[in-house]
């Protein structure tokens, strides 16, 4: 049964949202991509989804996009495609007004050309027919989104979940990654808010929800031989299933140095419990909603550049391909703004901590964070963090000074 909420007399603002959906199953056989196991798929567990969002000042206004994929990356190729084909079919919406997200899924095929080892070894190369059934799937979805419109209100709650541990133990002055935490003893930062926006129809019924979470979808381990969207496909499944929205969106907001509790499964049995979890502490504080100020849809883009690093032979090959250290790499960090709520992308895979400080420190009453967007460059990690060493840092980054460079720009796109 669908939460009851009261109504908003006291916000008349409105914009218009549409919404659509649209499934990108990979045939048996392909490769899943997540893991440095070989892991060609036997099945589909949970279907894998591009999830989209169109928003618009007026009816004949789309202004700004938010497409999810379930992937472990939305590389940047992807991005540049969809946006090529979107303007060739809806010519009035600006290309750089499209953001293009990653779920961050570890149970999906590769899309992106990626080389494992800084010696030329692991190199694989994403399916070109699936790649090309991802792009068409998200453009048709922003088509057909724009089509399914509605004139909406919004509120604003927050669900709380703690479900999640920082993955990364200080041992003196060094980090070493621990994966798992059943007895919840690493005290690293975590944040447990769901924070959630829900857009209502012109009857005060639900039709789309927005809601974050910052933990690594990894419940699934290397074990896992099929494709899911891991816990957020169950979350947000659970989340239409009981509030009747035509779509539920997570985002992933903060998770890379987070790792559910109890992770790395051959079944998804922990990916159901965490789905079904925080569907529920979503459910339950949606009647204590807050109305929010919704004003004219606009977007913005600022660039940001990161010097590579030493030894940058590991990584997304479109990127450092061809590529030497100390030259810069050009990246961006796109915002769109509803009024009291502002979505700001990151370009790679954010750090908790900095996620924080960019809802801390923005203008808007209500930032919500979307990393793995526009672009897939790894760890983007907080200056504090590059003198402890770890994984994320170590064997996982571009470039040696990440935080400021990022923050700078967020605070730029962040503007009104």
């Amino acid at each position: 049964m669908a939460p009851k909420i009261s109504q908003n007399k006291t916000n008349d603002a409105r914009i218009w949202l549409g919404v659509s959906k649209k499934t990108i199953n990979p045939k048996p056989g392909l490769r899943l991509f997540g893991f440095p196991a070989e892991r060609p798929n036997t099945g589909v567990e949970s279907d894998l989804f591009v999830r989209t969002v169109v928003f618009g000042s007026g009816e004949d206004q789309p202004e700004a996009v938010l497409s999810v994929i379930d992937n472990l990356y939305a590389p940047s190729t992807i991005v540049a495609a969809v946006r090529e084909k979107v303007a060739n079919r809806i010519p009035y919406l600006k290309p750089s007004a499209i953001m293009v997200a990653a779920s961050h899924t570890h149970s999906a095929p590769n899309l992106i050309s990626y080389q494992s080892s800084s010696q030329g070894e692991g190199r694989v190369e994403p399916d070109t027919s699936y790649k090309n059934l991802v792009i068409e799937n998200i453009v048709k979805s922003i088509t057909e989104a724009w089509k399914n419109r509605r004139r909406v209100t919004a509120r604003y709650g927050a669900g709380h979940a703690n479900l999640g541990h920082n993955r990364r133990a200080i041992y003196g002055q060094y980090a070493r990654n621990e994966w798992q935490d059943p007895q919840r003893k690493h005290t690293g930062y975590f944040n447990p808010k769901i924070p959630f926006t829900t857009f209502h129809n012109e009857n005060n019924q639900i039709y789309a929800i927005i809601a974050g979470y910052g933990c690594h979808p990894v419940t699934l381990g290397p074990g896992n031989l099929k494709a899911s969207a891991d816990y957020p496909g169950y979350f947000v499944n659970a989340l239409e299933k009981q509030t009747g929205a035509e779509l539920a969106v997570q985002i992933m907001s903060g998770a890379a140095d987070i790792n559910p509790l109890r992770c790395l499964s051959d079944s998804p049995r922990q990916a159901k419990l965490i789905g079904k979890a925080l569907a529920q502490s979503v459910i339950e504080v949606i009647p204590q909603s807050k109305p929010v100020k919704l004003s004219a849809v606009s977007s913005r883009t600022e660039p940001v550049r990161f010097r590579l690093r030493e030894n940058i032979g590991r990584g997304p090959l479109d990127i450092i391909r061809g590529r030497s250290a100390g030259e810069f790499l050009q990246t961006e960090v796109q915002s769109i703004h509803l009024g009291d709520i502002n979505l700001i992308s990151a370009p790679g895979e954010l750090f908790s901590e900095i996620a924080a400080r960019v809802r801390e420190s923005s203008p808007a009453k209500y930032t919500f964070v979307v990393e793995h967007a526009n672009d897939a460059i790894g760890y983007i990690f907080t200056d504090e963090s590059a003198l402890q060493g770890g994984y994320e840092v170590c064997r996982g980054s571009l470039s040696e000074s990440m935080e400021r460079h990022y923050l700078a720009a967020a605070k730029k796109a962040l503007l009104p």
